[in-house]
């Protein structure tokens, strides 16, 4: 059974810090916060594995930060790239950007070096909408993308573009038969084929409206390999 939660207070502040995905080597924790000295509203920041435990604090650069709100980081299946979601145009809603990591020498401090990111860019091509597109999860290979959106409705559902012969697809609303509520936050492992995600749905009357739970659902859909560099 799982032990009881503990609170990480090397990272927690009197803020909001939400979003919490690691490294594939573990030793980078990234997460969103809108405590005192980012750029404005919520930033990315990074938390290194030293000694045993999380600490060392660092927002991501210039490159990332903006006075505008960064939510959401996720690491790309090869480990390279982070994807995050922000509004950073006139429309007035969420769209997902990438940066590409930049070579960072080890130095021989036990402490892991703080990663450097390139200037983050709009994903172009269909993942992005008019509407809120959010929470990207990559599978491992990066052939295919697991988003929340809602594009087509009010409420926000779980999303997933594929990439067949090197170009991506209109991103598809996963049927998870649920037909209240949103659905958000998706998670995948095993190249897509096991995902969770976080819905509001009732599931007996004395459910408060906004109350969020876990839920799991898997498929034994058969996805063809993509080459992951359509992301460079």
């Amino acid at each position: 059974s799982w032990s009881s939660p503990k609170p990480i207070k090397a990272i927690n502040t009197e803020a909001d810090e939400s979003g919490p995905t690691f490294s594939h080597d573990g030793n980078y924790l990234y997460f969103s916060s809108d405590r005192e000295g980012g750029a404005g509203g919520n930033d990315i920041y990074v938390a290194r594995w030293n000694n045993g435990k999380w600490g060392d604090v660092v927002a991501l650069g210039e490159t990332i930060n903006t006075a505008n709100d960064e939510l959401g980081p996720a690491i790309a299946g090869d480990g390279k790239s982070l994807l995050f979601s922000s509004i950073r145009t006139d429309k007035d809603d969420e769209d997902i950007y990438i940066a590409s990591l930049k070579e960072v020498k080890q130095d021989s401090g036990e402490l892991p070096q703080v990663p450097e990111f390139a200037q983050a860019e709009l994903v172009l091509g269909d993942l992005n909408s008019r509407a809120d597109d959010i929470q990207a999860a990559l599978t491992r290979r990066g052939d295919h993308v697991f988003l929340a959106s809602n594009r087509d409705q009010e409420r926000f559902g779980v999303y997933i573009s594929r990439f067949v012969d090197g170009k991506a697809r209109e991103p598809e609303r996963v049927d998870l038969y649920i037909d209240e509520g949103d659905v958000t936050d998706p998670a995948v492992r095993m190249d897509g084929f096991d995902l969770l995600f976080s819905s509001d749905r009732k599931l007996q009357e004395s459910d408060q409206e906004g109350d969020f739970r876990l839920f799991r659902s898997t498929t034994r859909e058969v996805f063809g390999y993509t080459d992951r560099r359509i992301w460079n």
